[in-house]
């Protein structure tokens, strides 16, 4: 569940970063994409990036962090882990065609997603101590667990002292629907 949970997030991140496929013309129209040749071609980057991931979460867990867009070249796939020649070679060897680039990350996905899970299985801890945590969930390029909550001053004091300061606290609130008559 978990890695499934992973995999859409990685699906989104790529989707949200642009890898839409194109540009858009004056009346809105998306324009064709540049012939193939070079990098993997924005339509391809997703299941690319899938595939590299779930390679490295296979043979590297212990130093693989996570994939997004290159920030340099959005037309490229970033592969963050903690530096080791090993994963590095064998991705550039498997995707040569993607031509994966390679960026150090502080913490491994396995790491991060171990904190998130402790983080949410304290819930009921920090609801009783006046914490309202409404989201949790790994930041691979920074090496954070994001927290949203909207009692941002108790839990910046509160958790990054519970989790030796890898977690990184940001103001939430939702709003839930309520039912209405009509």
């Amino acid at each position: 569940m978990m890695r499934r949970l992973l995999a859409v997030g990685v699906l989104v991140a790529l989707a949200v970063a642009g890898c839409g496929g194109g540009e858009r013309d004056a009346s809105g129209e998306r324009k064709p994409l540049p012939p193939p040749g070079g990098p993997a071609q924005p339509k391809d980057l997703a299941a690319t990036a899938e595939e590299i991931a779930s390679y490295c979460r296979d043979r590297f867990p212990e130093v693989f962090a996570g994939v997004a867009l290159d920030p340099d070249n959005a037309r490229r796939i970033a592969v963050y882990r903690l530096p080791w020649p090993a994963l590095d070679a064998a991705v550039q060897n498997r995707f040569k065609d993607a031509m994966p680039v390679f960026r150090d990350a502080p913490a491994s996905e396995r790491d991060l997603n171990a904190l998130t899970r402790r983080v949410l299985a304290d819930h009921d801890l920090w609801q009783r101590r006046g914490i309202d945590v409404q989201g949790v969930g790994p930041d691979f390029v920074r090496g954070v667990v994001t927290v949203q909550t909207p009692n941002v001053d108790a839990a910046r004091g509160a958790l990054p002292a519970a989790y030796g300061g890898r977690v990184e606290i940001r103001a939430a609130q939702i709003v839930h629907p309520t039912a209405t008559s009509g």
